[in-house]
């Protein structure tokens, strides 16, 4: 709103949240936001948040060992094998999923959220879960609700992690201090929620504001920090 009387105005946005401007607006060049690690609130959409639900219903006909054996005895059986072989150990790879009830209800709950057209008679039973949730989706689209895909404002920089998963152990993962480059990103790279060790403690602006004076420090500067509005 400003910008008509202050041509020169910029913006800085610090962790904004994920659902503030469409793909639509005109040009945010003036607009400069910065994204930290795994932070989950630049990635909090609607679409993000229903890609993480797909992926966790879909992680139930995925996984090879009892659901509270993931919780009670992960960290202390797999603690200190490699992660890529550890999961390799307790799910099934997305393409090798074995056939089940279940499995075959989610293909059909997926089918359900991706057509539009008509109503799909699937065989899911009246009162699953899996049934609630498509009819809500079916629901919006009867009454005419069009999602529209939200991101974070302007110029995106992202703060990325250096950390690598493959060689490491979970315990390696979670007493990791790993470090942060700042890159350029698109907003189709922070699109989908990352659930790491991390993405709420790095959204902490004491985390951040550390982070964002070491690679101000990096480039040999110091405070106060100015910006020439001719670069």
């Amino acid at each position: 709103m400003l910008r008509n009387k202050y041509p020169d105005l910029r913006c800085l946005c610090y962790e904004p949240p994920g659902c503030v401007l469409s793909s639509s607006v005109e040009s945010q060049d003036f607009i400069t936001s910065f994204i930290f690690g795994s932070d989950i609130v630049p990635r909090l959409s609607l679409q993000s948040l229903e890609h993480l639900r797909n992926d966790m219903i879909q992680m139930v006909a995925r996984i090879k060992v009892p659901k509270h054996e993931v919780l009670t005895t992960y960290y202390v059986k797999h603690s200190n094998k490699d992660i890529a072989v550890s999961n390799g150990e307790l799910i099934h790879r997305k393409d090798t999923i074995p056939s089940s009830t279940f499995a075959e209800q989610f293909k059909e709950f997926q089918e359900r959220q991706t057509r539009k057209d008509e109503m799909i008679n699937a065989a899911l039973p009246a009162d699953s879960f899996l049934t609630r949730i498509s009819c809500l989706a079916e629901r919006k689209t009867e009454r005419g609700v069009e999602a529209v895909q939200l991101f974070p404002p302007g110029r995106l920089v992202h703060f990325a992690s250096t950390y690598q998963s493959s060689g490491y152990t979970l315990r390696q993962l979670f007493q990791s201090n790993d470090t942060h480059v700042p890159v350029w990103a698109s907003r189709q790279d922070i699109a989908e929620i990352e659930l790491s060790s991390s993405f709420l403690s790095d959204h902490a602006p004491s985390r951040v504001c550390a982070e964002l004076e070491r690679v101000a420090a990096s480039y040999g500067l110091q405070p106060p920090y100015l910006c020439d509005l001719e670069d």
